[in-house]
Parts: C-alpha cells; sequence; structure tokens
C-alpha cells in the first residue's frame, strides 16, 4: 500500500487556512498496486477504503500534528519524557516474554524504528501539555474567565454541624490540614493546597465565595450545597495568576476540556477548513467545535446536549 501518498491527499483535504466543500480523490487512483485472480486493486480502492475506515482518526492527527508544529518547541526534557515512558513500556512489555523485543514488536506494529514509535506515540502528549500551557497565556482573559482558577483548601462534610465544628476550630487557629483531617468526608478535597477551577465540580457557590475571597483568607461561614447535600469550608490561597501560574499548568495539563479549548483557539488562529465533505460530516458527528468554518454547528451540538440532559 502506497501509505504516504494516501497520507499526503488526506493532507490536502484538511487545511490550516482557505475554504471549500467537495470530496478529495486521488490523481493516481488508477495506479493498480494488486491483482487477485480478474480483480485489480488500485491506489483509489485502498485510499476509499482508508478514508472511511481511519480517515477520522487521521484528519485529527494531523490537524494536531499542523498545530503543534507552528506553536510548540519540541524540548530536550520533552524528548527525554516521551523517551522515559518508552522505555518503561519497553520494560514491561519485555518481561512478558513474547519471543519478540520491544523495537521490533514496534516494527511489527508499521512503525520504522523506536524514535518513529515515540515521535508519534508518546512525545504528542508532551506536545498537548505545552500546547495546552501556552493557550493559557495566549488566550489568558478567556481562560480565566471560563476556569476561575485559584488555589485553595478545602472541607467537605456531609453534615452541617461537622463543618460548622471544622469553621469554628480553624477560627480558633488551629491548622487546616489537622482540622481537614479530622473533619473531612472528601477523598477529592482533602484540606491541602489545590488548583480548581470552574471544572473541578465544586458547587458555583463555593467558587463564587473563593473569588470574592483575600488572597490567605478563610471564608468564615459554611458553604452549602443544597442540590448534593454537602457543606464547604474552605481557605482561599491565591487567586493572583502570576503567583500560581506553573501550579495551574501542572494540575490542568491532561485536562480535557482544556485540551479541546486550546485546540478550537488555535484552529481559529490559522482559519481552519475541512475541503473533504467525508472528514467534514465525521467531525461534524464527533468534534463539531473544531469546525470552526462553520461555528453554528458547535452551538447545535451543544444545544442538543444540553436538551438530552434535561
Amino acid at each position: 500500500m502506497k501509505k504516504n501518498k494516501i497520507v499526503l491527499v488526506l493532507g490536502a483535504a484538511l487545511m490550516l487556512g482557505g475554504c471549500g466543500n467537495a470530496t478529495a480523490n486521488i490523481s493516481h487512483g488508477s495506479d493498480v498496486i494488486g491483482t487477485i485472480g480478474n480483480t485489480s486493486i488500485t491506489d483509489g480502492d485502498i485510499y476509499s477504503s482508508l478514508k472511511s475506515t481511519s480517515g477520522y482518526s487521521y484528519a485529527l492527527t494531523m490537524i494536531r500534528e499542523q498545530i503543534f508544529a507552528r506553536e510548540i518547541e519540541v524540548t530536550d526534557e520533552m524528548r527525554q519524557q516521551a523517551q522515559d515512558e518508552y522505555d518503561q513500556y519497553a520494560e514491561q512489555y519485555e518481561a512478558q516474554d513474547t519471543g519478540m523485543t520491544a523495537e521490533e514488536y514496534v516494527i511489527y506494529l508499521g512503525y520504522e524504528s523506536v524514535d518513529d514509535y515515540i515521535n508519534k506515540v508518546y512525545l504528542p502528549n508532551y506536545e498537548q501539555q505545552a500546547l495546552n500551557a501556552k493557550y493559557m497565556e495566549d488566550d489568558n482573559a478567556n481562560f480565566l474567565e471560563e476556569y476561575e482558577p485559584v488555589k485553595a483548601q478545602i472541607i467537605q462534610t456531609s453534615d452541617q454541624d461537622t463543618a460548622s465544628q471544622a469553621l469554628e476550630a480553624l477560627n480558633n487557629g488551629d491548622d487546616f490540614a489537622d482540622v481537614a483531617e479530622e473533619y473531612n468526608d472528601s477523598t477529592t478535597y482533602d484540606g491541602s493546597e489545590q488548583i480548581v477551577t470552574t471544572q473541578s465540580g465544586l458547587p458555583t457557590a463555593v467558587m463564587t465565595k473563593l473569588n470574592d475571597a483575600e488572597d490567605g483568607t478563610l471564608v468564615n461561614e459554611v458553604i452549602a450545597d443544597t442540590t448534593n447535600g454537602y457543606y464547604y469550608v474552605v481557605r482561599l490561597v491565591s487567586k493572583d495568576y502570576e503567583t500560581i501560574k506553573d501550579d495551574i499548568v501542572e494540575a490542568l495539563q491532561d485536562n480535557t476540556t482544556l485540551t479541546n479549548d486550546a485546540m478550537v483557539y488555535y484552529l481559529k488562529k490559522y482559519n481552519f477548513t475541512v475541503y473533504d465533505v467525508d472528514i467534514f460530516n465525521a467531525l461534524r458527528d464527533s468534534n463539531p467545535e473544531y469546525l470552526v468554518q462553520r461555528p453554528e454547528l458547535a452551538k447545535e451540538a451543544e444545544s442538543d446536549s444540553t436538551t438530552a440532559t434535561n
């Protein structure tokens, strides 16, 4: 199979810039690559089959590769992290005694070499983390408005009296971590300093109180979540972005919602357009927000999702 030709044509159907709505074809589609009896198999047959089965995944991979190439500098640290992850995988694989080395196995899977495997399987994860961090800076105002990141200490209880006792102990000068250990009901919020955002699952009332507080202060009330029956005692450590930026980056580096927001931001930046109607339809079904040429599709999908939930 002439894979390089096919990938290049898929690339022509996905452009960072321009417009169009057609079906991508290949000029060498009639080239015969093999025969079975009296039946010939052509490049066009393979291309159509590949696009119908893997076109969407190829599309997403190529989209990300193009954005990474424009926005991210791959550092030695990122390469080492990817190498370390592969080394761990290789050790675990070879411990299974399959009769193949890890290197032989990745070549069997279709990769040119171990380096090729690392660059295509592990390195993109670290490139995405770097892109997420860059997005927080490039679209900082919108990021802060949407995510409202703060560093806080949180105690969550299922009993109001318990929360009141915890608040009283804190007002008496007890250490927050010690109070949390005694009164906290949650494993998610254990009283340690942590980054929380609008994506953390905290009630809106808790996020509002934290954003209204001054750095380093205890919110001097029990905050009730009447919907789920939880009660919160919280202390704001800091909401200054520059102060807690590194912690925010670490906390959200693998956040799927942030990853999606970052992709949409950079697709808009480069006026991303899909030319091929089949790839367009696949993206419309799975990630309509990526079709920045048609923003109304993302709004329709969001509206449908909200209606289904309600």
